[in-house]
């Protein structure tokens, strides 16, 4: 167990050592799944025992063309793969084939690399309306509900995509989930802004989401543009057609066509077409549609001739757009009033009955249906009874009856009854007393002396044979007497002129005046005053206690004006003017020459070269303005020519007083007028006897001598005086108003 011992000293010597590669497991080869879309692969690490060794990576194999390695190992892709493109490995097949070496600038490594790309999914991209993040589209208003198609890609299939919508706008929109169909739940109304931003400017976030839960999204900006709209006829409750009734002839109005546009601003036009346009006019500013005549029901113009118009309204906006109202006017009838009447025309009157003849002159617009002309009724009592079988126009040979006319008929109105504004009253052969109602009364009295009274209202009497009686109080009373019918009265109590072949008129209580025919009347006035004018014929007229004008007119006629100032008007030289003594203050205005009868006090001349004669009274005479003759006669008389050339004569010394008892000439003019005193004998018991021509003097202060006329001013007058006895002093004088200066002719001796 004996030992030895040598301590060796061994050195162990350094030697080159290859590097191994360590990623991806080490070894020979790898395998590596990498995602598409990206250039990084695999970071190659190595380990080298030996220090202080620098390792260097290089690729080769079949793809190695492919493929990158930096100098710290780091492998790539050269371009991104893309799993759905078409491989582009040598094999084709999908797997990149590459080997890895490491170096250490000696010794190397390797590792076979087989990298596999795998699919990664990949968000869906939008494609319609060119893409990207936004778009903008611009629709009709109201037109449709659709939008747009909203389309996108996805490079991984198979795949489903699913669209929704977000947005400020989201909730006016619909989108099919599977279609992309995006669309307005209603169509957009660009008058109407729904928009959030109330422009019409909708704003609504496509999204289209795949399998994957990616997604990609597009802001739609929708404009709604406007489009120009149809105006609507609103008025007649709107609608294609309308029905209008309107009453006939009252006016030519029909309605206001009213409409709306919601287009604004915009003019609105009216115009009108259809069958009856042409009997129609339409305001074109304001729609107010009229006929362009009063309709008129029973004249059927419409196209259709049965009282309905048709006219079609347009309305059109200024882009020419328009609606159209088909309106049917209704002309409806109206109870019309109607002219005429039923009325007791003629009559025929005997000694012992009448016929009536009544005359139908109803017009009426309206269809008569029922209708009646005739039906004569008689007054039994107080009621109106209708005469069996008196329906003609005719009713023959009545006597002692009151009756009168009716007509009816039935139109659109109803029944309308008409009455003869007339009753008739008819006499009896005998003696009648009649009187009328406060109508229109017919009094026929027949034979017989009757009295007939019309009362109030226009009455026609006809008295008929023998001597009548006749109050008249009424302007519209007619009173009618044939030839031969005997010797009438009419009393009135209006002014009142007789009618032909009625003798006597007598006025009763008031100032009303009354007025002869071509008779020989007698007419008589009353307590008030009256003008009677006798009209043709010899007529005696008496006037009463007023003060009344009495005018004869043509003929012989007598006029005896009673107490009273009367004035007569004479123009017949037979004419005779009474007055008693005591019955006022008269006048007579003569249109011929005339002679004042005894007690009546003035006298006026009518028109022309007329001769006045005053008489025993103070007379005040007046001339005209033509050519007079004026002779006061007896009395103080004042007496004026007038215009015109005048003269005043004497025809005895004792016409003419002295001082205040001598006439007077209100109005001489030298020149012209002229002093007569050729009718006086000069020289008192000598005939024929004439004056020496006048001088300037006064009777009383000169000689007394017959045959001397003298002048002389007393005052602002001018005397004229003469001498017809040889006893001083004047036996006769006239006073001249105003200073007269005569010459030869003013004076004839």
């Amino acid at each position: 167990m004996l030992s030895d011992t040598q301590a060796i000293a061994v050195t162990v010597g350094n030697v080159n050592e290859a590097p191994a590669i360590t990623s991806n497991l080490g070894g020979a080869t790898a395998a590596i799944t990498v995602a598409e879309n990206t250039t990084a692969v695999t970071q190659v690490t190595a380990v080298d025992v030996d220090a202080a060794t620098t390792l260097s990576y290089l690729i080769t194999g079949a793809d190695a063309d492919k493929f990158t390695i930096n100098a710290s190992g780091a492998l790539s892709f050269i371009t991104v793969p893309n799993f759905e493109a078409a491989p582009t490995d040598a094999n084709g097949d999908g797997v990149y084939d590459v080997i890895v070496e490491v170096s250490d600038g000696t010794l190397t490594d390797t590792q076979a690399i087989a990298v596999t790309v795998g699919n990664v999914n990949e968000a869906p991209a939008i494609t319609s309306n060119l893409g990207g993040a936004t778009a903008a589209i611009t629709v009709a208003e109201n037109a449709t509900t659709a939008v747009t198609q909203v389309t996108a890609a996805d490079v991984d299939t198979p795949t489903t995509l699913t669209y929704s919508i977000v947005g400020a706008d989201a909730a006016l929109f619909d989108i099919d989930i599977n279609t992309g169909v995006l669309s307005f739940k209603n169509a957009p109304n660009f008058e109407d802004k729904l928009d959030a931003g109330a422009d019409n400017v909708y704003n609504v976030d496509v999204v289209v989401t795949d399998d994957g839960m990616l997604s990609d999204t597009q802001a739609i900006a929708v404009t709604v543009g406007n489009v120009n709209e149809a105006p609507a006829i609103t008025s007649n409750l709107g609608g294609a057609t309308a029905a209008i009734t309107v009453a006939e002839n009252a006016t030519t109005a029909v309605t206001q066509v009213t409409a709306a546009d919601v287009d604004t601003p915009t003019t609105l036009t009216y115009s009108i077409v259809g069958a009856d346009a042409a009997l129609f006019d339409i305001d074109i500013n304001t729609g107010v549609l009229s006929f362009k005549n009063a309709p008129n029901f029973e004249d059927k113009l419409d196209a259709g001739a049965d009282n309905v118009y048709n006219v079609d309204v347009v309305v059109t906006d200024d882009g020419m757009l328009s609606d159209t109202q088909a309106i049917a006017i209704t002309v409806s009838d109206v109870d019309e009033a109607s002219t005429g009447g039923v009325n007791i025309s003629t009559y025929i009157t005997r000694a012992g009955d009448a016929d009536l003849t009544a005359t139908n002159t109803i017009v009426d617009p309206d269809a008569k249906t029922g209708n009646a002309p005739y039906q004569w009724q008689s007054k039994i009592g107080s009621n109106w009874v209708d005469i069996a079988g008196a329906t003609s126009s005719i009713l023959a040979n009545q006597t002692g009856i009151t009756a009168r006319v009716t007509s009816s008929y039935n139109d659109v109105g109803g029944l309308h009854n008409f009455t003869s504004a007339e009753t008739v009253f008819v006499g009896i052969s005998g003696n009648d007393s009649l009187n009328g109602t406060s109508g229109v009364d017919v009094i026929l009295g027949l034979g017989g002396e009757d009295f007939l009274n019309g009362g109030i209202g226009d009455d026609t009497m006809l008295g008929s044979y023998g001597d009548d009686t006749y109050i008249v109080s009424d302007a519209g009373d007619v009173v009618t007497e044939n030839v031969g019918e005997g010797f009438d009265l009419v009393i009135a109590t209006i002014d009142h002129t007789l009618a032909d072949n009625i003798e006597m008129l007598a006025l009763e209580l008031g100032n009303i005046n009354g007025t002869g025919n071509a008779l020989d009347n007698m007419l008589f006035g009353n307590s008030g005053d009256n003008v009677l004018n006798g009209a043709a014929g010899s007529d005696t007229m008496m006037g009463g206690s007023g003060e009344d004008m009495l005018n004869g007119g043509l003929g012989n006629d007598t006029m005896l004006g009673s107490y009273g100032d009367d004035t007569y008007i004479v123009s017949d030289a037979g004419d005779v003017v009474t007055e008693n003594v005591g019955e006022g203050f008269d006048l007579v205005i003569a249109n011929i020459d005339h002679t004042l009868a005894d007690n009546v006090e003035m006298l006026a001349l009518g028109v022309g070269n007329l001769k006045g004669t005053g008489n025993a009274l103070n007379n005040l005479m007046f001339g005209n303005n033509d050519n007079n003759v004026l002779n006061g006669a007896g009395g103080s008389d004042t007496m004026t020519g007038g215009a015109g050339a005048d003269t005043f004569t004497y025809n005895n010394a004792s016409e003419s007083g002295l001082g205040v008892l001598s006439d007077v000439i209100t109005d001489f003019t030298n020149g012209i007028d002229k002093l007569d005193f050729s009718g006086i004998d000069a020289i008192s018991g000598t005939a024929g006897s004439t004056f020496l021509a006048i001088q300037s003097g006064v009777a009383t202060t000169n000689s007394a001598v017959a045959g001397q006329l003298y002048y002389y001013y007393d005052g602002a007058n001018t005397v004229v005086e003469g001498t017809v006895d040889n006893i001083a002093g004047a036996d006769f004088q006239v006073t001249l108003i105003g200073h007269q200066t005569f010459v030869a002719q003013d004076i004839v001796l």
